[in-house]
């Protein structure tokens, strides 16, 4: 059966939605990957390791269930949530970057 052009075009948007999705997830549990090797190779009490890795776990499944999530959202208030969620990642990156630069500072 020959799907019409438009009915094509809506699944093959759906598909590469879909695709980029996937791509993202996987993105984000390799950088989880490094973090937690990057932990285990540093001396550092076992408790203390664990409590970390469990914390990237965490953080990884929530970062992927959220993005999944706003799917869901209807599309007019979809962008308002990204726009949000975007804000809250980058006051996070702000954080890490204040922390990274006082670490320069005692250097």
């Amino acid at each position: 059966m020959i799907m019409p052009a438009r009915k094509r075009a809506v699944k093959d948007k759906r598909s590469s939605i879909y695709e980029l999705d996937e791509k993202i997830t996987t993105e984000v549990r390799h950088a989880a990957d490094a973090i937690r090797d990057l932990v285990r190779s540093i001396p550092s009490p076992g408790e203390q390791k664990m409590a970390f890795e469990h914390q990237i776990d965490h953080l990884s499944r929530e970062a992927d269930y959220m993005l999944n999530e706003m799917d869901s959202i209807q599309k007019a208030n979809r962008k308002k949530i990204l726009l949000a969620y975007r804000k809250f990642l980058l006051q996070n990156i702000k954080g890490v970057n204040g922390k990274l630069k006082r670490l320069e500072k005692r250097k």
